[in-house]
């Protein structure tokens, strides 16, 4: 047997040998590894951003990062205003929903870079915009089909009418427009503004309301997409710090802020971790 094999095994009978003859001091040490490494683990660093990944010096990483900036990561804290009387409640809530979400917005542009609350604006553009989302080909198949109902409206109501339009031939009444547009001009089914205005139906007046109608939430979306948990923690507890502002009127109002989402998320599932170890 070659002296390189010989010696890690003589090594490991001699640590054998040791830790027989004092295995309580073998224990301390291994304790006090233990304890160094556990003390360094809670140390560490999670970033959770794949940005992390890429090399900082390519101008094409500098441009992700300015734009991550700029618009934001997809990152949030929800923040849930809930009523302790219930549905009675939901008015106070949504009274504190704006000021809370101004003060938020306080904290600095190099913080939150928004807070949702109320659709209401959401819902008025695409109530008004809604044929922006249709083709060229579904507008124009919508027109002529309209063009064509009209003709056979009028010829229907006046037999002797002759028609003597230079117009182009109207198409044959038996070419149906696409699929989708056919559902929206159905006479059977609700009209365009109604269909959007169910889409919004679970949210009143505007707000982000829970279907039980006893809570709303505010959506805070931080700056950046990639935090630390040192930069996570800190976020949510400057979050916190401005709804304990509003302490006696959570209480006179009866109402309760809690908060979760992605951020809230990964500091507990980092604490998770940090606690397996420990």
């Amino acid at each position: 047997m070659t002296r390189t094999k010989v010696a890690p095994l003589a090594m490991l009978l001699g640590f054998t040998r040791a830790a027989v003859r004092h295995p309580w001091r073998v224990l301390a040490a291994a304790a006090v590894l233990t304890a160094g490494a556990t003390a360094l683990a809670t140390r560490l660093e999670i970033r959770s951003s794949f940005e992390e990944l890429l090399p900082k010096d390519l101008p094409s990483v500098a441009q992700i990062q300015e734009l991550s900036r700029r618009v934001g990561g997809d990152g949030n804290v929800l923040v849930n205003i809930e009523s302790l009387d219930g549905p009675e409640g939901l008015g106070r809530a949504q009274r504190l929903a704006p000021v809370l979400a101004r003060d938020f917005l306080a904290m600095g542009s190099h913080r939150v870079r928004s807070v949702e609350f109320d659709v209401g604006e959401i819902q008025r553009w695409y109530t008004e915009h809604w044929p922006l989302f249709a083709t060229v080909e579904e507008l124009t198949a919508a027109r002529d089909g309209l063009r064509a109902e009209i003709r056979k409206r009028t010829a229907a109501a006046n037999p002797l009418v002759v028609e003597l339009s230079d117009d182009e031939e109207a198409p044959a009444a038996t070419a149906a427009p696409p699929s989708r547009l056919a559902q929206l001009f159905d006479p059977q089914r609700p009209l365009p503004r109604q269909q959007i205005a169910e889409r919004f139906s679970s949210n009143v007046d505007g707000f982000l309301v829970h279907p039980d109608r006893s809570s709303l939430t505010l959506v805070v979306r931080p700056v950046g997409s990639s935090l630390g948990v040192r930069e996570a923690r800190a976020l949510l507890d400057e979050l916190r710090a401005v709804a304990d502002r509003h302490r006696d009127e959570l209480s006179a109002g009866k109402l309760r802020v809690g908060f979760a989402g992605t951020v809230p998320m990964f500091i507990a599932e980092y604490e998770a971790v940090v606690g397996d170890v420990a």
